[in-house]
């Protein structure tokens, strides 16, 4: 089967009349969207999920942009707007033909199946290289379900707010910013490690280990580079497991917000990690002679002895 991201991620986009691109969404001009590239400049226009013909307007017959901002720009935001502004060019809509987009991998920019599945095999190639400890995704001391997720990410397929509006799930002027911050557009990479929320939460746990770690940049280079070999059985437990819980955590706390507007603080989701971590434990006792509330409360001490 041959996903949408995948049809999207090698197509260009053609802009005729400007009424089906968003302009500050799709890849119409440069590589990523435009309130990627600038975001200063986004967080402060009007007009964030305006299509591109909306935000052109007629000046005695001429065309120019109207981007609309809320307040005077700033020095930095001056010299944004000026390469935003060389980036896209002067507005020139053609009213009489729809938006469109030309299929990449072949020379006459026609989408064909043979091209596509070329492209579909290249890429599973390349994802089969990249993620070679597939074991480590089918841990099995790790439910189903979450390695299933995990498995989603490393194929770029969780169905995060990008993704579904990217394979048409969602309508393309949705708002895709990031179910925590707010101020991002959620993506996997943000949504699970670069999130000033989930960093948090990585944070807590990486204090207490006495070894040099940062957050990782994503599920695959974690896989890749995360596992190491403890003498204490306990801390060989927690440290190759973390990374399971702390993303499952931070899904589950993305959904609840997502689908039943409510929200827990960071605090309480670096509980619910403590708590997948026991649950998954059960079976091997790793934690016997421990209550939880031990690990809610004393996690410093009980766990590294350390006395705070």
């Amino acid at each position: 089967m041959v996903s949408l991201s995948l049809i999207q991620s090698n197509t260009q986009i053609i802009v005729n009349n400007g009424k089906n691109t968003s302009f500050w969404d799709d890849c119409w001009c440069t590589a990523i969207p435009l309130k990627l590239k600038y975001p200063n400049l986004w967080k402060i226009c009007r007009s964030k999920q305006a299509t591109i013909s909306e935000i052109v307007s007629f000046v005695h017959s001429q065309s120019a942009w109207s981007l609309g901002f809320s307040r005077n720009l700033k020095e930095v935001e001056v010299n944004e707007a000026a390469q935003l502004l060389d980036n896209i060019g002067n507005p020139e809509l053609n009213e009489d033909q729809e938006d469109s987009r030309v299929w990449l991998p072949s020379k006459t920019g026609n989408y064909s199946s043979k091209s596509c599945y070329e492209i579909q095999y290249i890429n599973e190639q390349n994802t089969t290289e990249k993620f070679t400890k597939s074991k480590l995704i089918w841990n099995e001391v790790v439910p189903t379900k979450v390695s299933f997720f995990i498995w989603s990410t490393l194929w770029n397929a969780a169905p995060t707010m990008d993704n579904l509006v990217r394979r048409g799930v969602l309508p393309p002027l949705t708002n895709q910013a990031c179910n925590f911050c707010g101020s991002c557009q959620e993506t996997t990479n943000h949504l699970l490690h670069h999130c000033s929320y989930s960093y948090t939460v990585w944070a807590y746990f990486l204090e207490f280990p006495n070894v040099l770690s940062v957050v990782p940049s994503s599920t695959a280079v974690c896989l890749n580079t995360w596992r190491r070999k403890w003498e204490d059985e306990r801390h060989h437990f927690i440290w190759n497991n973390l990374p399971y819980a702390i993303w499952w955590a931070l899904w589950l706390e993305r959904n609840r917000r997502r689908f039943h507007n409510t929200s827990e603080s960071a605090a309480n989701t670096i509980i619910i990690v403590k708590a997948l971590l026991y649950q998954w434990a059960l079976p091997t006792q790793m934690f016997k002679g421990l209550f939880f509330e031990d690990l809610v409360h004393k996690w410093a001490q009980k766990i590294y002895n350390m006395h705070l």
